[in-house]
């Protein structure tokens, strides 16, 4: 293909010099077309270089060359060692202040007040502290990268810090370590955190449709008792009918929740009745 570029480029430049000799003079003619073997040659070698030495503009850098699931502007612009990164705590001998959040390295230096010396966050600086941000554990055992254990809802809030550092601060790198290797390619930990979030916005969805097939209840509490009720808003949920209150037991959930139950559903076996309640009433009174 390359070889095709050359020739015909060359034959046309050639060709079209040929004409113009006929134009001026016979003789001109001859001399160009008997150098036009080295027409082709130099014309040749000229695309050669330029190939060779010029890039190409962004847009045609072939695909096959981007790594995969990476874009050309995500790509990252270094690699820190975890002791490079302890070299960015924001104190004055520091080199500034970075902090890491799922193997991602982000430059905070505007929010100084927070993570800064002296600040309420300032444990979270020159270090990846994944696993604290979900669990509240900031002795020196919670402030960790290592998110193994935690429940795809809880993954939720891992994916809710990602889009906040990834809107407010700039990202800078990425950290070797738990998530990256040293060539800054994924390890396995950061693709099971990323199915983890993935089955825990599942599981989020399915309980948004559990929230509207069968709504919370509205409720009241005084001085060692309460009630619970239904309407046709109860926990906030608008709709065409009121429901009856019920003890919701959902499978594996250690405790029930107050639901507000469709006559139809009233028999299935996840629902319990209050005590000392009608079964037809939209409104239990509860003692603790």
């Amino acid at each position: 293909m390359i070889f095709m570029k050359y020739f015909v480029t060359s034959l046309v430049v050639g060709t079209t010099a040929v004409l113009l000799g006929w134009i001026i003079s016979p003789e001109t003619a001859a001399i160009v077309w008997h150098s036009l073997p080295g027409l082709c040659c130099l014309r040749g070698m000229l695309f050669g270089v330029f190939d060779r030495y010029i890039p190409l503009p962004i847009a045609e850098v072939p695909i096959s060359n981007i790594p995969e699931g990476v874009s050309v502007q995500s790509t990252p612009s270094r690699i820190f060692s975890l002791e490079e990164l302890k070299q960015y705590d924001g104190s004055e001998e520091s080199k500034g202040l970075y902090l890491a959040f799922l193997g991602k390295v982000y430059d905070v230096s505007k929010g100084k007040q927070h993570y800064g010396p002296g600040g309420g966050y300032s444990f979270f600086a020159a270090r990846d502290a994944t696993r604290a941000f979900v669990t509240g554990d900031f002795t020196d055992e919670g402030l960790v990268e290592d998110i193994d254990g935690l429940s795809p809802r809880e993954m939720l809030e891992v994916k809710h810090w990602v889009e906040f550092y990834e809107k407010d601060y700039t990202p800078v790198g990425i950290l070797e370590g738990h998530f990256y290797d040293a060539n800054g390619k994924p390890k396995e930990a950061l693709h099971k955190a990323e199915a983890q979030i993935k089955e825990g916005l599942k599981e989020q969805a399915a309980a948004e449709e559990d929230k509207k097939r069968f709504p919370p209840c509205n409720s009241e509490w005084k001085q060692g008792s309460g009630r619970v009720w239904c309407s046709n808003l109860s926990g906030g949920v608008s709709r065409n009918w009121e429901g009856f209150p019920r003890k919701y037991y959902t499978q594996g959930a250690a405790n029930w929740r107050c639901a507000c139950v469709r006559e139809e559903h009233l028999n299935k076996a996840m629902f319990r009745e209050f005590e000392d309640c009608p079964p037809t009433s939209v409104s239990c009174k509860l003692i603790k």
